[in-house]
């Protein structure tokens, strides 16, 4: 015969529920975790994209540079140019620069966060950096 008094003691026996408060604290932790982990991630992957633009860009700068200076013209125009070009054909956003020789290209990405916007973080940037040199005929690197 099952009473009112057996049901509170094998409640008592279990601990009280102690063990729920505990999983109730660290749910918050587990998912600040998970997205680190994930919005992490996300952050990485857009670096990785703005360094992979920002060479490509830099390359194809150098390369209008190189055609340029076959011609006999100023490569300075035409190398800035074709590396702007490469960027907005991208859909990266950045800045090039053309001095003494160096084609300078920098960039960004920036990438919604999925976990990480519950706490007020929309968005992480990854940024990349980039730079080629234009040697005239009879320069040495």
């Amino acid at each position: 015969m099952t009473g009112p008094h057996q049901l509170l003691r094998s409640r008592s026996d279990r601990g009280g529920g102690s063990l729920s408060v505990w999983v109730l604290l660290l749910i918050p932790v587990i998912f600040l975790a998970v997205g680190l982990v994930v919005d992490g991630g996300r952050k990485a992957a857009a670096g990785a994209e703005a360094q992979a633009a920002a060479v490509a860009a830099s390359r194809a700068g150098s390369d209008a540079a190189a055609t340029q200076l076959l011609a006999g013209q100023d490569p300075t125009s035409a190398a800035s140019a074709a590396a702007r070009n490469y960027l907005a054909v991208a859909g990266v956003s950045g800045s090039v620069s053309v001095s003494g020789g160096t084609i300078r290209v920098t960039t960004s990405q920036t990438r919604p966060t999925v976990f990480l916007s519950a706490l007020g973080i929309g968005s992480m940037t990854g940024t990349g950096q980039a730079q080629s040199q234009i040697y005239r005929t009879g320069d040495r690197p």
